[in-house]
């Protein structure tokens, strides 16, 4: 069942098939089986396949064994890998065709549009990415400032280094303002290589 539940994950999020009729109270009957409460109720509360699937593995990993519970997540971990390297072809192959292949074949047939039945309308528009070196982020601010335009500039603290002041801040003792800052502990299981 396990096993099951891992791929029916797997399979809708990937693809987008719709989750089979019966899985849900399958693993119910699993879980349940396993000597834990139903998750019937819980399920009912859920929005979406998503979350009912999340659902299930969380009540389903309580009865793994931490060998498996290791297996799972490193299958996970594979699959993020599998699925970001994926987003980054998808993004690339989108970035070929907005910005290189309609604006060249529009400009090339002489067009600033063109419309296409039941889908949308190809357009272009000019855009750009702005960013500033390190080592000339002063300059920025000073020719913002110089220029008029110094409500741009905002302080910011980086949020790593926020999270380590406040956890070596808790550390001493030290009280921490909680009507500034908001903190949620949690504790994280990590996986190392043996």
């Amino acid at each position: 069942m396990l096993t099951e539940i891992t791929l029916t994950i797997q399979t809708h999020l990937l693809t987008g098939q719709p989750v089979p009729e019966d899985f849900y109270g399958r693993v119910d009957e699993f879980v349940t089986g396993e000597g834990k409460p139903s998750i019937t109720s819980d399920l009912a509360g859920a929005d979406t396949d998503v979350r009912k699937l999340m659902l299930c593995f969380e009540a389903a990993t309580k009865a793994m064994s931490y060998a498996d519970l290791a297996q799972h997540y490193r299958q996970f971990q594979s699959i993020r890998d599998r699925a970001k390297a994926v987003t980054t072809a998808l993004t690339a192959a989108e970035d070929i065709i907005t910005k290189k292949v309609v604006p060249e074949r529009l400009d090339e047939d002489g067009m600033s549009n063109v419309t296409i039945k039941g889908v949308g309308r190809w357009q272009v528009q000019g855009d750009m990415y702005v960013s500033t070196p390190k080592d000339k982020k002063e300059a920025l601010f000073d020719w913002l400032e110089d220029n008029g335009h110094g409500s741009l500039i905002t302080d910011t603290v980086n949020a790593s280094t926020l999270k380590a002041f406040v956890k070596e801040q808790m550390k001493l003792g030290n009280e921490i303002p909680d009507d500034i800052l908001r903190i949620e502990p949690y504790d994280r299981a990590s996986l190392v290589k043996a």
